[in-house]
Protein backbone atom coordinates (compact mmCIF):
# COMPACT_ATOMS: atom_id res chain seq x y z
CA UNK A 1 0.00 0.00 0.00
CA UNK A 2 2.82 2.26 0.30
CA UNK A 3 3.77 1.73 -3.00
CA UNK A 4 0.50 2.69 -4.48
CA UNK A 5 0.21 5.69 -2.07
CA UNK A 6 2.98 6.64 -3.87
CA UNK A 7 2.50 5.61 -7.64
CA UNK A 8 -0.62 8.10 -6.66
CA UNK A 9 1.05 10.82 -5.16
CA UNK A 10 -0.83 10.99 -1.94
CA UNK A 11 1.87 10.11 0.57
CA UNK A 12 0.92 13.30 2.51
CA UNK A 13 -2.18 11.57 3.86
CA UNK A 14 -2.12 8.08 4.51
CA UNK A 15 -1.07 5.00 2.72
CA UNK A 16 -4.58 3.29 2.37
CA UNK A 17 -7.78 3.54 4.24
CA UNK A 18 -7.60 1.12 7.23
CA UNK A 19 -10.41 -2.42 6.87
CA UNK A 20 -9.00 -4.49 9.76
CA UNK A 21 -7.09 -7.52 10.00
CA UNK A 22 -7.31 -11.27 8.07
CA UNK A 23 -8.42 -13.58 10.54
CA UNK A 24 -6.11 -16.31 8.96
CA UNK A 25 -2.51 -14.32 9.71
CA UNK A 26 -3.65 -11.43 11.24
CA UNK A 27 -2.24 -9.21 8.87
CA UNK A 28 -3.25 -5.60 9.02
CA UNK A 29 -5.41 -4.92 5.68
CA UNK A 30 -5.96 -1.63 4.15
CA UNK A 31 -7.85 -0.24 0.82
CA UNK A 32 -6.13 1.54 -2.31
CA UNK A 33 -6.76 5.15 -2.20
CA UNK A 34 -8.47 4.98 -5.33
CA UNK A 35 -11.09 2.61 -4.80
CA UNK A 36 -14.58 3.18 -3.48
CA UNK A 37 -16.11 1.23 -0.33
CA UNK A 38 -19.59 -0.33 0.40
CA UNK A 39 -20.45 -2.05 3.98
CA UNK A 40 -23.69 -3.81 4.48
CA UNK A 41 -23.92 -4.39 8.49
CA UNK A 42 -26.64 -4.57 10.58
CA UNK A 43 -26.99 -2.44 14.04
CA UNK A 44 -24.29 -2.89 16.67
CA UNK A 45 -21.84 -4.54 14.09
CA UNK A 46 -19.05 -2.23 14.89
CA UNK A 47 -19.58 0.00 11.85
CA UNK A 48 -18.54 3.04 13.46
CA UNK A 49 -15.36 1.96 16.09
CA UNK A 50 -14.10 -0.24 14.10
CA UNK A 51 -14.36 1.11 10.64
CA UNK A 52 -15.53 4.60 10.57
CA UNK A 53 -13.86 6.36 14.04
CA UNK A 54 -10.23 4.43 12.15
CA UNK A 55 -11.14 5.98 8.45
CA UNK A 56 -11.62 9.15 9.96
CA UNK A 57 -8.08 9.19 12.12
CA UNK A 58 -5.79 7.32 9.84
CA UNK A 59 -5.10 9.95 7.25
CA UNK A 60 -4.57 14.00 7.63
CA UNK A 61 -6.38 14.93 4.31
CA UNK A 62 -10.03 16.43 4.71
CA UNK A 63 -12.64 14.20 5.93
CA UNK A 64 -16.31 14.56 5.85
CA UNK A 65 -18.61 12.41 7.58
CA UNK A 66 -22.30 11.96 8.00
CA UNK A 67 -24.58 10.31 10.95
CA UNK A 68 -27.20 10.45 13.12
CA UNK A 69 -25.76 9.51 16.10
CA UNK A 70 -23.04 11.68 17.86
CA UNK A 71 -21.00 8.90 19.11
CA UNK A 72 -18.80 9.22 15.81
CA UNK A 73 -18.40 12.97 15.91
CA UNK A 74 -17.31 12.27 20.24
CA UNK A 75 -14.83 9.72 19.16
CA UNK A 76 -13.06 11.52 16.49
CA UNK A 77 -13.36 15.09 17.15
CA UNK A 78 -10.67 15.51 19.64
CA UNK A 79 -7.47 13.72 17.76
CA UNK A 80 -8.95 15.83 14.46
CA UNK A 81 -8.56 18.96 16.33
CA UNK A 82 -5.30 18.49 16.18
CA UNK A 83 -4.67 18.12 12.73
CA UNK A 84 -6.91 20.71 11.12
CA UNK A 85 -10.38 22.66 12.42
CA UNK A 86 -13.54 20.98 12.72
CA UNK A 87 -17.17 21.65 11.59
CA UNK A 88 -19.92 20.24 13.47
CA UNK A 89 -22.93 20.42 11.66
CA UNK A 90 -25.91 20.00 14.34
CA UNK A 91 -29.11 20.89 12.76
CA UNK A 92 -30.96 19.08 14.64
CA UNK A 93 -29.28 19.46 18.13
CA UNK A 94 -28.31 16.07 18.43
CA UNK A 95 -25.20 17.11 19.61
CA UNK A 96 -26.07 20.11 21.28
CA UNK A 97 -23.83 21.93 19.27
CA UNK A 98 -24.31 25.81 18.52
CA UNK A 99 -24.65 27.45 14.90
CA UNK A 100 -20.86 28.77 15.42
CA UNK A 101 -21.04 29.18 11.44
CA UNK A 102 -23.17 28.79 8.50
CA UNK A 103 -22.95 27.62 5.14
CA UNK A 104 -25.30 29.04 2.60
CA UNK A 105 -27.24 26.74 0.08
CA UNK A 106 -27.82 28.60 -2.35
CA UNK A 107 -23.74 29.18 -2.84
CA UNK A 108 -24.03 26.26 -4.75
CA UNK A 109 -26.66 27.10 -7.29
CA UNK A 110 -24.24 29.07 -9.72
CA UNK A 111 -26.51 27.84 -13.16
CA UNK A 112 -29.13 26.09 -14.17
CA UNK A 113 -27.54 22.57 -13.81
CA UNK A 114 -26.49 23.44 -10.16
CA UNK A 115 -30.16 24.33 -9.09
CA UNK A 116 -31.94 21.35 -10.71
CA UNK A 117 -29.08 19.62 -8.67
CA UNK A 118 -30.22 20.78 -5.57
CA UNK A 119 -34.05 20.51 -6.22
CA UNK A 120 -33.29 16.80 -6.99
CA UNK A 121 -31.92 16.17 -3.56
CA UNK A 122 -34.67 18.18 -1.44
CA UNK A 123 -37.36 15.96 -3.53
CA UNK A 124 -35.45 12.69 -2.83
CA UNK A 125 -35.04 13.61 0.98
CA UNK A 126 -38.67 14.75 1.43
CA UNK A 127 -40.12 11.42 -0.10
CA UNK A 128 -40.48 8.48 1.90
CA UNK A 129 -39.26 5.08 1.03
CA UNK A 130 -41.60 3.12 -1.20
CA UNK A 131 -43.89 5.89 -1.92
CA UNK A 132 -45.83 5.57 -5.22
CA UNK A 133 -44.84 7.67 -7.79
CA UNK A 134 -46.47 11.36 -8.67
CA UNK A 135 -46.96 12.55 -12.37
CA UNK A 136 -45.72 16.41 -11.20
CA UNK A 137 -42.05 15.40 -9.94
CA UNK A 138 -40.44 11.52 -10.61
CA UNK A 139 -38.46 10.81 -14.00
CA UNK A 140 -35.22 11.99 -14.99
CA UNK A 141 -35.90 15.58 -13.16
CA UNK A 142 -38.06 16.92 -15.78
CA UNK A 143 -40.96 16.77 -13.76
CA UNK A 144 -43.01 20.18 -13.03
CA UNK A 145 -42.72 20.39 -9.18
CA UNK A 146 -38.99 20.32 -9.13
CA UNK A 147 -38.93 22.41 -12.46
CA UNK A 148 -40.55 25.44 -10.26
CA UNK A 149 -38.43 24.73 -7.24
CA UNK A 150 -35.12 24.57 -9.44
CA UNK A 151 -36.09 27.80 -10.95
CA UNK A 152 -37.25 29.24 -7.39
CA UNK A 153 -33.82 28.51 -6.45
CA UNK A 154 -31.52 29.90 -9.05
CA UNK A 155 -34.11 32.93 -8.37
CA UNK A 156 -33.07 33.56 -4.59
CA UNK A 157 -29.29 32.71 -5.78
CA UNK A 158 -29.00 35.86 -8.44
CA UNK A 159 -31.08 38.01 -6.36
CA UNK A 160 -28.87 37.26 -3.13
CA UNK A 161 -32.07 36.31 -1.18
CA UNK A 162 -31.63 33.60 1.89
CA UNK A 163 -33.59 30.06 1.11
CA UNK A 164 -36.15 30.48 3.30
CA UNK A 165 -37.44 32.88 0.79
CA UNK A 166 -38.16 30.49 -1.63
CA UNK A 167 -40.89 28.85 0.75
CA UNK A 168 -42.71 32.13 1.07
CA UNK A 169 -42.46 32.27 -3.06
CA UNK A 170 -44.23 29.04 -3.08
CA UNK A 171 -46.84 29.81 -0.23
CA UNK A 172 -47.58 32.97 -2.50
CA UNK A 173 -48.08 31.36 -6.11
CA UNK A 174 -49.39 35.07 -7.18
CA UNK A 175 -46.29 37.12 -7.35
CA UNK A 176 -43.76 37.69 -10.29
CA UNK A 177 -41.29 38.95 -8.44
CA UNK A 178 -39.25 35.58 -9.10
CA UNK A 179 -39.54 36.05 -12.80
CA UNK A 180 -38.18 39.40 -12.90
CA UNK A 181 -34.81 38.24 -10.75
CA UNK A 182 -34.62 35.46 -13.45
CA UNK A 183 -34.59 38.02 -16.35
CA UNK A 184 -32.54 40.71 -14.83
CA UNK A 185 -29.92 37.62 -14.41
CA UNK A 186 -30.21 36.57 -17.87
CA UNK A 187 -31.84 33.61 -17.18
CA UNK A 188 -34.35 34.05 -19.63
CA UNK A 189 -35.27 30.47 -20.08
CA UNK A 190 -36.01 29.51 -16.72
CA UNK A 191 -37.65 33.21 -16.33
CA UNK A 192 -40.48 31.98 -19.24
CA UNK A 193 -40.72 28.34 -17.71
CA UNK A 194 -41.75 29.97 -14.16
CA UNK A 195 -44.19 32.44 -15.62
CA UNK A 196 -46.10 29.84 -17.23
CA UNK A 197 -46.10 28.01 -14.30
CA UNK A 198 -47.85 30.92 -12.27
CA UNK A 199 -50.08 31.74 -15.40
CA UNK A 200 -51.69 28.07 -14.95
CA UNK A 201 -55.19 27.68 -14.46
CA UNK A 202 -55.94 27.50 -10.46
CA UNK A 203 -56.41 23.90 -9.87
CA UNK A 204 -53.18 23.09 -11.98
CA UNK A 205 -51.19 26.05 -10.36
CA UNK A 206 -52.08 24.55 -6.95
CA UNK A 207 -51.00 21.42 -7.93
CA UNK A 208 -47.82 22.19 -9.25
CA UNK A 209 -46.97 24.62 -6.11
CA UNK A 210 -48.48 21.83 -3.90
CA UNK A 211 -45.77 19.42 -5.08
CA UNK A 212 -42.57 21.80 -4.55
CA UNK A 213 -43.76 23.11 -1.39
CA UNK A 214 -44.03 20.05 0.02
CA UNK A 215 -40.39 19.03 -1.39
CA UNK A 216 -39.18 22.26 0.11
CA UNK A 217 -41.39 22.31 3.30
CA UNK A 218 -38.10 21.46 6.30
CA UNK A 219 -37.76 25.23 5.21
CA UNK A 220 -40.65 25.97 7.47
CA UNK A 221 -38.35 24.61 10.67
CA UNK A 222 -36.84 28.12 12.39
CA UNK A 223 -34.19 25.94 14.13
CA UNK A 224 -32.24 25.41 11.01
CA UNK A 225 -32.25 28.78 9.66
CA UNK A 226 -29.28 30.50 11.67
CA UNK A 227 -27.35 27.36 10.16
CA UNK A 228 -28.02 28.36 6.62
CA UNK A 229 -28.63 32.42 6.83
CA UNK A 230 -26.93 34.95 8.48
CA UNK A 231 -27.94 36.42 11.56
CA UNK A 232 -27.92 39.61 10.36
CA UNK A 233 -26.07 42.37 8.42
CA UNK A 234 -23.49 42.27 11.07
CA UNK A 235 -23.23 38.83 11.35
CA UNK A 236 -19.48 37.94 12.06
CA UNK A 237 -19.65 33.84 12.36
CA UNK A 238 -17.62 32.37 9.37
CA UNK A 239 -19.17 31.07 6.24
CA UNK A 240 -18.42 27.15 5.11
CA UNK A 241 -16.29 27.33 2.05
CA UNK A 242 -16.44 24.04 0.23
CA UNK A 243 -13.92 24.76 -2.45
CA UNK A 244 -11.00 25.84 0.29
CA UNK A 245 -12.45 22.78 2.85
CA UNK A 246 -11.10 20.32 -0.08
CA UNK A 247 -7.70 21.88 -0.13
CA UNK A 248 -7.25 21.96 3.78
CA UNK A 249 -6.95 18.95 6.59
CA UNK A 250 -9.99 19.78 8.11
CA UNK A 251 -13.04 17.86 9.19
CA UNK A 252 -16.99 18.11 8.63
CA UNK A 253 -19.78 16.71 10.86
CA UNK A 254 -22.71 16.21 9.10
CA UNK A 255 -25.20 15.36 12.00
CA UNK A 256 -29.06 14.66 11.63
CA UNK A 257 -31.45 12.19 11.46
CA UNK A 258 -34.72 10.78 9.67
CA UNK A 259 -38.39 11.02 10.38
CA UNK A 260 -40.71 14.10 11.18
CA UNK A 261 -38.36 17.26 11.29
CA UNK A 262 -35.77 15.43 9.74
CA UNK A 263 -33.24 18.06 8.13
CA UNK A 264 -31.29 15.25 5.71
CA UNK A 265 -32.07 17.43 2.35
CA UNK A 266 -29.55 20.14 3.83
CA UNK A 267 -27.03 16.90 5.38
CA UNK A 268 -27.30 15.92 1.22
CA UNK A 269 -26.83 19.11 -0.04
CA UNK A 270 -23.43 20.27 1.43
CA UNK A 271 -22.25 16.56 0.98
CA UNK A 272 -22.79 17.24 -2.69
CA UNK A 273 -21.17 20.66 -2.47
CA UNK A 274 -18.12 19.10 -0.64
CA UNK A 275 -17.43 16.17 -3.09
CA UNK A 276 -18.31 18.40 -6.23
CA UNK A 277 -15.28 20.75 -4.92
CA UNK A 278 -13.20 17.60 -5.01
CA UNK A 279 -13.65 16.86 -8.15
CA UNK A 280 -13.52 20.21 -9.08
CA UNK A 281 -9.93 20.51 -7.79
CA UNK A 282 -8.70 17.43 -8.87
CA UNK A 283 -9.14 18.18 -12.20
CA UNK A 284 -6.95 21.23 -11.51
CA UNK A 285 -4.21 18.93 -10.39
CA UNK A 286 -1.49 16.56 -11.88
CA UNK A 287 -3.13 13.26 -13.06
CA UNK A 288 -6.33 14.37 -12.46
CA UNK A 289 -7.12 13.46 -8.54
CA UNK A 290 -6.14 15.18 -5.45
CA UNK A 291 -2.94 14.52 -3.68
CA UNK A 292 -4.40 14.78 -0.52
CA UNK A 293 -7.39 12.16 -0.88
CA UNK A 294 -10.68 13.29 0.37
CA UNK A 295 -12.21 11.05 2.60
CA UNK A 296 -15.91 10.45 3.13
CA UNK A 297 -17.30 8.64 5.94
CA UNK A 298 -21.20 8.10 4.90
CA UNK A 299 -22.96 6.25 7.55
CA UNK A 300 -26.54 6.16 7.42
CA UNK A 301 -26.64 7.17 3.55
CA UNK A 302 -29.91 5.60 2.84
CA UNK A 303 -31.71 7.68 5.97
CA UNK A 304 -29.88 11.30 6.43
CA UNK A 305 -27.62 11.64 3.02
CA UNK A 306 -30.27 10.85 0.39
CA UNK A 307 -28.13 11.11 -3.04
CA UNK A 308 -29.85 10.10 -6.19
CA UNK A 309 -27.10 9.86 -8.38
CA UNK A 310 -24.56 8.12 -6.21
CA UNK A 311 -24.76 4.60 -8.33
CA UNK A 312 -24.01 6.49 -11.30
CA UNK A 313 -21.18 8.68 -9.84
CA UNK A 314 -19.44 5.94 -7.33
CA UNK A 315 -16.82 4.39 -9.41
CA UNK A 316 -15.81 7.44 -10.88
CA UNK A 317 -14.91 9.55 -7.37
CA UNK A 318 -12.13 6.78 -6.99
CA UNK A 319 -9.85 7.93 -9.91
CA UNK A 320 -10.01 11.35 -8.53
CA UNK A 321 -8.75 10.79 -5.33
CA UNK A 322 -12.02 11.08 -3.21
CA UNK A 323 -12.75 8.01 -0.93
CA UNK A 324 -16.07 7.28 0.04
CA UNK A 325 -17.08 4.71 2.15
CA UNK A 326 -20.60 4.22 2.86
CA UNK A 327 -22.21 2.07 5.28
CA UNK A 328 -25.96 0.87 5.20
CA UNK A 329 -27.81 -1.74 7.44
CA UNK A 330 -29.46 -4.10 5.08
CA UNK A 331 -29.94 -4.20 1.62
CA UNK A 332 -33.35 -3.71 0.91
CA UNK A 333 -32.33 -0.46 2.56
CA UNK A 334 -30.76 0.57 -0.12
CA UNK A 335 -32.73 -0.59 -2.69
CA UNK A 336 -35.66 1.43 -1.22
CA UNK A 337 -33.40 4.82 -2.19
CA UNK A 338 -32.14 3.68 -5.31
CA UNK A 339 -34.30 1.28 -6.20
CA UNK A 340 -32.68 -2.59 -7.41
CA UNK A 341 -30.93 -1.55 -10.30
CA UNK A 342 -29.12 1.32 -8.58
CA UNK A 343 -28.61 -0.88 -5.67
CA UNK A 344 -26.89 -3.49 -7.76
CA UNK A 345 -25.49 -0.66 -9.54
CA UNK A 346 -23.74 0.75 -6.52
CA UNK A 347 -22.43 -2.97 -5.50
CA UNK A 348 -20.92 -3.43 -8.59
CA UNK A 349 -18.97 -0.13 -8.98
CA UNK A 350 -17.63 -0.86 -5.45
CA UNK A 351 -14.12 -1.88 -5.29
CA UNK A 352 -14.15 -3.42 -1.86
CA UNK A 353 -17.97 -4.70 -0.46
CA UNK A 354 -18.15 -5.61 2.89
CA UNK A 355 -20.59 -8.16 4.71
CA UNK A 356 -20.94 -7.90 8.44
CA UNK A 357 -23.04 -9.58 10.88
CA UNK A 358 -26.22 -8.82 12.03
CA UNK A 359 -27.57 -9.10 8.49
CA UNK A 360 -31.38 -11.22 8.31
CA UNK A 361 -31.99 -10.89 4.46
CA UNK A 362 -31.96 -14.50 3.27
CA UNK A 363 -32.22 -13.51 -0.65
CA UNK A 364 -29.20 -11.36 -0.32
CA UNK A 365 -27.09 -13.54 2.22
CA UNK A 366 -27.98 -16.16 -0.57
CA UNK A 367 -26.68 -14.02 -2.74
CA UNK A 368 -23.06 -13.42 -0.91
CA UNK A 369 -22.83 -17.35 -0.08
CA UNK A 370 -22.70 -18.41 -3.90
CA UNK A 371 -20.09 -15.72 -4.20
CA UNK A 372 -18.13 -16.87 -1.71
CA UNK A 373 -18.37 -19.84 -3.70
CA UNK A 374 -17.39 -23.66 -3.18
CA UNK A 375 -14.70 -25.92 -2.23
CA UNK A 376 -14.12 -29.52 -3.09
CA UNK A 377 -14.13 -31.78 0.27
CA UNK A 378 -12.20 -35.35 -0.75
CA UNK A 379 -14.60 -38.20 0.70
CA UNK A 380 -13.19 -41.64 1.24
CA UNK A 381 -16.05 -44.59 1.24
CA UNK A 382 -14.97 -47.80 2.32
CA UNK A 383 -17.19 -51.36 1.85
CA UNK A 384 -15.67 -54.66 2.80
CA UNK A 385 -16.72 -58.03 1.10
CA UNK A 386 -15.75 -61.51 0.72
CA UNK A 387 -12.91 -60.47 -1.45
CA UNK A 388 -11.35 -58.07 1.15
CA UNK A 389 -11.66 -54.65 1.58
CA UNK A 390 -12.39 -51.87 -1.13
CA UNK A 391 -11.63 -47.92 -0.82
CA UNK A 392 -12.76 -45.31 -3.13
CA UNK A 393 -12.64 -41.53 -2.94
CA UNK A 394 -14.55 -39.22 -4.93
CA UNK A 395 -14.76 -35.10 -4.89
CA UNK A 396 -17.97 -33.40 -3.89
CA UNK A 397 -18.53 -30.17 -3.94
CA UNK A 398 -19.65 -27.95 -0.80
CA UNK A 399 -20.60 -24.64 0.18
CA UNK A 400 -17.68 -22.58 2.02
CA UNK A 401 -20.08 -20.31 3.95
CA UNK A 402 -23.66 -21.49 3.57
CA UNK A 403 -26.50 -18.85 4.22
CA UNK A 404 -27.31 -19.47 8.19
CA UNK A 405 -23.21 -19.08 8.67
CA UNK A 406 -23.58 -16.01 7.19
CA UNK A 407 -26.40 -14.76 9.31
CA UNK A 408 -25.04 -15.68 12.11
CA UNK A 409 -21.76 -14.38 11.76
CA UNK A 410 -20.35 -12.95 15.42
CA UNK A 411 -19.81 -9.22 15.75
CA UNK A 412 -16.01 -8.29 15.28
CA UNK A 413 -16.44 -10.51 11.82
CA UNK A 414 -16.81 -9.76 8.07
CA UNK A 415 -16.75 -11.15 4.38
CA UNK A 416 -15.03 -8.94 2.27
CA UNK A 417 -15.07 -8.69 -1.83
CA UNK A 418 -12.10 -7.23 -3.15
CA UNK A 419 -11.72 -6.73 -6.95
CA UNK A 420 -9.52 -9.04 -8.62
CA UNK A 421 -9.12 -11.03 -5.18
CA UNK A 422 -11.03 -14.24 -3.77
CA UNK A 423 -13.10 -12.93 -0.57
CA UNK A 424 -11.29 -12.61 3.66
CA UNK A 425 -12.79 -13.36 6.33
CA UNK A 426 -12.32 -10.28 8.36
CA UNK A 427 -11.62 -9.56 11.81
CA UNK A 428 -12.82 -6.05 12.40
CA UNK A 429 -10.21 -3.95 14.56
CA UNK A 430 -11.71 -1.81 17.47
CA UNK A 431 -9.92 1.57 17.98
CA UNK A 432 -9.39 0.28 21.58
CA UNK A 433 -7.09 -1.68 19.87
CA UNK A 434 -5.14 1.35 17.97
CA UNK A 435 -2.31 3.30 18.77
CA UNK A 436 -4.42 6.08 19.42
CA UNK A 437 -6.68 4.88 21.39
CA UNK A 438 -6.03 6.58 24.91
CA UNK A 439 -6.96 9.94 22.86
CA UNK A 440 -10.07 8.65 21.28
CA UNK A 441 -11.04 7.39 24.60
CA UNK A 442 -10.03 10.89 25.88
CA UNK A 443 -12.25 12.46 23.26
CA UNK A 444 -15.44 10.64 23.83
CA UNK A 445 -14.98 11.68 27.71
CA UNK A 446 -14.39 14.74 27.09
CA UNK A 447 -17.43 15.87 24.68
CA UNK A 448 -19.52 13.42 26.15
CA UNK A 449 -19.55 14.94 28.98
CA UNK A 450 -20.75 18.31 27.36
CA UNK A 451 -23.99 16.57 25.95
CA UNK A 452 -27.21 17.72 26.97
CA UNK A 453 -28.34 16.66 30.12
CA UNK A 454 -25.33 15.16 31.15
CA UNK A 455 -23.07 16.28 34.46
CA UNK A 456 -20.10 18.64 33.92
CA UNK A 457 -19.17 17.95 37.18
CA UNK A 458 -17.08 14.95 36.37
CA UNK A 459 -16.21 15.02 32.99
CA UNK A 460 -13.38 12.30 33.73
CA UNK A 461 -16.16 9.64 34.61
CA UNK A 462 -17.77 9.43 31.33
CA UNK A 463 -19.12 5.95 29.84
CA UNK A 464 -15.46 4.01 29.33
CA UNK A 465 -14.47 5.64 32.38
CA UNK A 466 -17.31 3.75 34.64
CA UNK A 467 -17.11 0.49 32.36
CA UNK A 468 -13.49 0.28 33.04
CA UNK A 469 -13.87 -0.01 36.69
CA UNK A 470 -16.24 -3.20 35.75
CA UNK A 471 -14.82 -6.75 35.58
CA UNK A 472 -13.17 -7.29 32.74
CA UNK A 473 -14.54 -10.49 31.81
CA UNK A 474 -17.82 -12.03 32.43
CA UNK A 475 -16.83 -15.27 34.29
CA UNK A 476 -15.05 -13.34 36.75
CA UNK A 477 -18.42 -11.36 37.56
CA UNK A 478 -20.54 -14.43 37.66
CA UNK A 479 -17.96 -15.87 40.43
CA UNK A 480 -18.68 -12.65 41.99
CA UNK A 481 -22.03 -12.96 42.16
CA UNK A 482 -21.79 -16.88 42.97
CA UNK A 483 -19.54 -16.26 46.34
CA UNK A 484 -22.17 -13.77 47.43
CA UNK A 485 -25.63 -15.88 47.00
CA UNK A 486 -23.10 -18.89 48.50
CA UNK A 487 -19.81 -17.94 50.42
CA UNK A 488 -20.22 -21.43 52.11
CA UNK A 489 -19.04 -23.09 48.39
CA UNK A 490 -15.45 -23.04 47.68
CA UNK A 491 -14.29 -20.86 44.64
CA UNK A 492 -13.41 -23.82 42.64
CA UNK A 493 -16.58 -25.38 42.09
CA UNK A 494 -18.12 -22.28 41.65
CA UNK A 495 -15.63 -21.39 39.00
CA UNK A 496 -17.26 -21.57 35.30
CA UNK A 497 -17.54 -24.59 32.77
CA UNK A 498 -15.14 -25.25 29.99
CA UNK A 499 -15.71 -23.87 26.23
CA UNK A 500 -14.96 -24.78 23.17
CA UNK A 501 -13.83 -22.80 19.99
CA UNK A 502 -15.12 -23.74 16.79
CA UNK A 503 -12.80 -22.60 14.02
CA UNK A 504 -13.42 -22.60 9.89
CA UNK A 505 -11.44 -24.03 7.43
CA UNK A 506 -9.74 -21.85 4.41
CA UNK A 507 -12.00 -20.86 1.93
CA UNK A 508 -10.08 -22.24 -0.30
CA UNK A 509 -8.44 -25.80 -0.27
CA UNK A 510 -8.70 -29.52 -0.82
CA UNK A 511 -9.01 -31.82 2.15
CA UNK A 512 -10.54 -35.09 3.19
CA UNK A 513 -13.60 -35.11 5.13
CA UNK A 514 -12.17 -38.27 7.71
CA UNK A 515 -9.14 -35.44 8.65
CA UNK A 516 -8.58 -32.80 10.65
CA UNK A 517 -8.02 -29.40 9.47
CA UNK A 518 -4.52 -28.32 8.82
CA UNK A 519 -5.25 -24.85 9.09
CA UNK A 520 -7.94 -22.34 10.48
CA UNK A 521 -8.69 -19.19 9.84
CA UNK A 522 -9.74 -18.08 13.02
CA UNK A 523 -13.30 -18.04 15.25
CA UNK A 524 -16.37 -18.15 13.76
CA UNK A 525 -18.44 -18.47 16.95
CA UNK A 526 -18.63 -20.50 20.33
CA UNK A 527 -20.50 -23.67 21.72
CA UNK A 528 -21.13 -25.44 24.77
CA UNK A 529 -18.69 -28.43 25.53
CA UNK A 530 -21.45 -31.20 24.55
CA UNK A 531 -22.74 -28.77 21.62
CA UNK A 532 -21.94 -30.83 18.21
CA UNK A 533 -21.43 -28.09 14.79
CA UNK A 534 -24.10 -29.70 12.04
CA UNK A 535 -21.97 -28.26 9.34
CA UNK A 536 -19.09 -30.72 7.81
CA UNK A 537 -16.66 -27.87 7.42
CA UNK A 538 -16.52 -26.27 11.10
CA UNK A 539 -15.50 -29.61 12.46
CA UNK A 540 -12.19 -28.38 14.46
CA UNK A 541 -12.53 -28.15 18.25
CA UNK A 542 -10.29 -26.74 20.53
CA UNK A 543 -10.81 -27.39 24.68
CA UNK A 544 -9.02 -25.40 27.04
CA UNK A 545 -10.32 -24.27 30.89
CA UNK A 546 -11.81 -20.99 31.31
CA UNK A 547 -9.24 -18.20 32.66
CA UNK A 548 -6.33 -20.50 32.82
CA UNK A 549 -8.22 -22.73 35.68
CA UNK A 550 -8.02 -26.93 35.28
CA UNK A 551 -10.39 -28.40 33.29
CA UNK A 552 -13.55 -29.05 35.63
CA UNK A 553 -15.82 -31.71 34.93
CA UNK A 554 -18.77 -32.01 32.58
CA UNK A 555 -21.66 -32.09 34.82
CA UNK A 556 -22.94 -29.58 36.91
CA UNK A 557 -22.86 -29.28 40.79
CA UNK A 558 -26.56 -29.46 42.32
CA UNK A 559 -26.13 -25.89 44.04
CA UNK A 560 -25.46 -24.40 40.64
CA UNK A 561 -28.34 -25.58 38.98
CA UNK A 562 -30.66 -23.82 41.60
CA UNK A 563 -28.48 -20.90 41.84
CA UNK A 564 -28.98 -20.33 37.90
CA UNK A 565 -33.02 -21.55 38.41
CA UNK A 566 -33.22 -18.63 41.14
CA UNK A 567 -30.92 -16.08 39.57
CA UNK A 568 -32.09 -16.27 35.67
CA UNK A 569 -31.23 -12.61 34.93
CA UNK A 570 -27.25 -13.97 35.51
CA UNK A 571 -26.92 -13.99 31.64
CA UNK A 572 -28.43 -11.08 30.79
CA UNK A 573 -26.40 -9.10 33.33
CA UNK A 574 -22.89 -10.44 32.43
CA UNK A 575 -23.73 -9.40 28.93
CA UNK A 576 -24.46 -5.64 30.12
CA UNK A 577 -21.45 -5.75 32.24
CA UNK A 578 -18.98 -7.01 29.24
CA UNK A 579 -16.84 -3.91 28.32
CA UNK A 580 -17.03 -2.41 24.88
CA UNK A 581 -13.27 -2.17 24.82
CA UNK A 582 -12.26 -5.54 24.79
CA UNK A 583 -15.13 -6.93 22.77
CA UNK A 584 -13.53 -7.05 19.35
CA UNK A 585 -9.85 -7.49 21.07
CA UNK A 586 -10.76 -11.60 22.29
CA UNK A 587 -13.28 -13.29 20.35
CA UNK A 588 -12.66 -16.05 23.01
CA UNK A 589 -15.47 -15.12 25.56
CA UNK A 590 -16.64 -18.17 27.85
CA UNK A 591 -20.26 -19.36 28.12
CA UNK A 592 -21.61 -20.74 31.21
CA UNK A 593 -23.32 -23.83 30.75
Amino acid sequence: MRLDARRLGARTASFGSPLGASVRRSRALFGSLEWVQLWIMGPRAGKTSCVGVRQILETDGPVLATSNKRDIVDLTRGPRCEVGAVWVNDLQGLVGEEPTWWWNPLSYVVDVAHADQLAGLFAAATRESGARADAYFDGAGAGAGKNLLSALLLAAAVAGEPIHTVYSWLSTPDGFEPVEHLRAAGHHLPAQALEGAIRLTPNQRDGVFGTALEMASFLRNTQLLPWVTPLGPGDSRPQFDPAGFVRSRQALYLISREGRGSARALTAALTVAVVEAGEDLAATQPRGRLAVPLTCVLDEAANICRWPELPDLYSHYGSRGIIVSTFLQSWSQGVQVWGREGMDKLWSAANIRGVGSGVGEPEFLDRISRLVGDHDVLTRDQSRSRGGRSVSTRNRRERILETADLAALPRGRAVVFVSGLPPVLLKLVHWSDTPYAQNVQDSEEHYGSLAPGRSRERPGLGRRAQQRRRPRHPGQALLRQRRRVRPDVPPAELAPQTTQRLLVLPLVGTRRSDQPPRSAVGVLGEAPARTRHRHGHLVARLRRPPHGRPDRPRHRPLHQMRLHQERPRDTADLASEQPPAGLFRDANQEQTH
